[in-house]
């Protein structure tokens, strides 16, 4: 394990994946990439992932199924076009429920928001639409 933040993107979409990868590892994070549920959860370690980027309707289980074995106080973005997970920052702190279509560097900055500088924060419940246009 690195000094830098470790960041378990949780997302069935290669296309969507493969890009978010790319630009967290090229703002300094270690990045643990994942497919489906099975694979995020088999995936995570005491003390690791430090945030997590996760898509609500995954193959092999949920988002929820993930975020349920994540400490509360870890930082979770629910990155997703379905609505299901709308209230999650409601209910589960440091969570925040992006609406996709985002720019990836949006959802990056966010992120960093919620981490605080890079290490391990709890941010407030917050849902986030990005404005249209």
């Amino acid at each position: 394990m690195t000094d830098r933040a470790v960041v378990l993107v949780a997302e069935d979409e290669q296309q969507l994946r493969d890009p978010l990868v790319h630009l967290l590892r090229l703002r300094g994070y270690e990045v643990i990439a994942a497919e489906t549920a099975d694979e995020a959860i088999d995936a995570m370690t005491p003390g690791a992932p430090h945030a997590a980027i996760l898509d609500w309707n995954l193959k092999q289980g949920s988002g929820s199924d993930v975020i349920d074995r994540i400490p509360a106080s870890t930082p979770v973005i629910v990155f997703s076009g379905s609505r299901e997970a709308d209230g999650i920052g409601q209910v589960r702190p440091s969570t925040r429920f992006v609406e996709k279509p985002c720019s990836l560097t949006w959802l990056i900055d966010t992120l960093n928001e919620m981490l605080g500088g890079g290490r391990p924060a709890i941010a407030q419940p917050l849902v986030v639409r990005p404005s249209a246009g």
